[in-house]
């Protein structure tokens, strides 16, 4: 079982987007061979582009949880 509790993922992704790095919900150990976006910006991945746009995950400016990624796809 995983950090929270959960089973082991049994999928296969192309491509992941993480927007944070909390220990207890941020799994992509589990996937091989996937493509991986954490940073903000523009990534083009054959013909999808995956921007990236910094945030906060608190409402202190990021004081409290740190920054956050809100992706568009």
């Amino acid at each position: 079982m995983g950090a929270v509790g959960y089973d082991p993922v049994n999928l296969e992704a192309d491509i992941i987007t993480v927007s944070h790095n909390h220990a207890d919900h941020n799994n992509i150990k589990d996937f091989k061979n996937t493509l991986v976006v954490k940073e903000e910006g523009k990534t083009l991945i054959k013909d999808l582009e995956i921007e990236g746009i910094l945030s906060y995950h608190d409402n202190d400016k990021g004081k409290l949880r740190g920054e956050n990624i809100i992706f568009t796809i």
